[in-house]
């Protein structure tokens, strides 16, 4: 049985609008150029309309995988996450995966508000950013941080 993925669908449809539009010949009348024009930008509008259906769908089911991630594996992973700034004692990530997380913002700093050197832990699912607080006795980096987390 052959499987056919969203990614598969998006090529094939993005090689067609651009088949269409390099396809009419030079030869074809003023009246007949129009007549195509105007179905290969209906076929171009349709195909926009699936390509912004797949991305919905690759949205949809990131965020169902990401919906069964406990909160410790989401802070095993920080050490992925975008560095949004670093100075020593301050660190800002921001998870991709965290943004529109209230309830995964909330089990976070739950779970970050009992790791031994860390201060103040502020985990926003409105910004997607986690901003810690930490002694730099206990921790020298962030990269120490973010490894003793994992």
């Amino acid at each position: 049985m052959t499987t056919i993925t969203i990614d598969d669908i998006s090529g094939k449809a993005r090689d067609a609008g651009t088949s269409l539009t390099n396809a009419l010949p030079p030869s074809v009348t003023d009246a007949g150029r129009k007549a195509y024009d105007s179905v290969a930008g209906g076929a171009q509008w349709y195909i926009e309309q699936w390509e912004d259906l797949i991305a919905e769908a690759r949205e949809m089911r990131a965020s169902a995988e990401l919906n069964d991630i406990p909160a410790e594996d989401f802070l095993a992973n920080l050490i992925e996450a975008k560095i949004d700034s670093d100075i020593p004692g301050r660190l800002r990530v921001r998870p991709a995966q965290l943004k529109g997380r209230s309830e995964l913002a909330r089990q976070c700093t739950e779970l970050l508000a009992g790791v031994d050197g860390i201060s103040e832990a502020h985990v926003s699912a409105l910004t997607g950013s986690v901003l810690l607080f930490y002694d730099t006795n206990h921790f020298e980096t962030s990269e120490e941080l973010l490894l003793a987390l994992g």
